[in-house]
């Protein structure tokens, strides 16, 4: 009695499912139609590209209905432009977190007791992680920047020429974070508030012929992030000439991020604090940004 009734429900579930799922088809479509698009060009898309993305739950569903409540303009090229955007809010990772200087390790803690060492590649996880629950999708670099310089024969001042390798393999995301740490004190790395907060600060290398679009994003999240907590960012450096690398990459895109979390003296947790924050700051900005 018990299994028969479970499966009524299961039944009755993808019952709503595909009620809903039909309504927001139905809605495109007379969205479409009511904007007097091509129905030949409009077929081609929906056989093309309309249905690929996925539609991984009934929140997924709602969101894209209530989107499309949203005034969409009435040529085709516009509206293929909006549903892409929805995909990419939705089904598409959006961020490429790699660490060029992948070896920066913090403080050791209770967690060198198991074996796991604090670096900047465990914060790449965490911030993987808060992104998430954000319903950002993002990727984490697995592979080792040494390797890539021992197989080109590279010491350690080559590491941007090896993280660019990396970049150039991942040249679809919308936005590269590139996390390191900072080897300044605990007292200049460090923010007691609400919480003990690992401080951020941004990178900008001003020998990138367009920097000043690196600059300005760097500058709105560091802003961003002073309004959240009063003082975790340190604003942004900017760097160029000898001794230093002077692009860091920042040509490859726009919207490339060199971003220092703590210092060496920070432990996990302090860090974990800010990239909490760090993750809610670019959850509002690409929010806003995408779509």
């Amino acid at each position: 009695m018990k299994r028969f009734k479970s499966r009524r429900k299961h039944k009755l579930l993808k019952l709503i499912l595909f009620i809903i799922f039909m309504y927001v088809f139905f809605k495109i479509t007379l969205n479409i139609l009511d904007n007097e698009v091509d129905p030949s060009k409009y077929i081609n898309y929906l056989v093309n590209e309309g249905l690929n993305y996925k539609v991984n739950n009934v929140d997924n569903i709602l969101n894209v209905s209530l989107l499309l409540d949203k005034n969409i303009k009435s040529d085709n090229k516009s509206f293929i432009s909006y549903v892409d955007k929805v995909n990419k809010r939705f089904n598409k990772s959006l961020i490429y977190i790699y660490n060029t200087h992948d070896s920066e390790e913090y403080k050791l803690d209770y967690s060198s007791e198991y074996s796991v060492i604090p670096n900047v590649k465990i914060a790449s996880y965490v911030l993987q992680e808060y992104l998430k629950n954000n319903n950002i999708e993002s990727y984490v670099e697995l592979n080792s920047i040494k390797k890539i310089l021992d197989d080109n024969n590279w010491i350690y001042k080559d590491s941007y020429n090896a993280s660019r390798i990396l970049l150039e393999k991942n040249n679809t995301y919308e936005y590269y974070i590139d996390i390191h740490r900072d080897s300044s004190s605990y007292d200049m790395t460090t923010l007691n508030s609400d919480k003990v907060y690992a401080k951020i600060m941004f990178i900008v290398g001003l020998e990138n012929e367009s920097y000043e679009y690196n600059l300005k994003l760097s500058n709105e999240l560091s802003d961003m992030l002073n309004k959240k907590v009063n003082g975790i960012s340190k604003g942004v450096l900017k760097k160029e000439g000898l001794g230093v690398n002077g692009v860091y990459n920042q040509d490859f895109s726009h919207n490339l991020i060199v971003v220092e979390i703590g210092g060496v003296d920070n432990n996990i947790l302090e860090v974990s604090n800010s990239i909490k924050v760090l993750a809610d700051v670019l959850s509002d900005y690409i929010g806003d940004d995408d779509i």
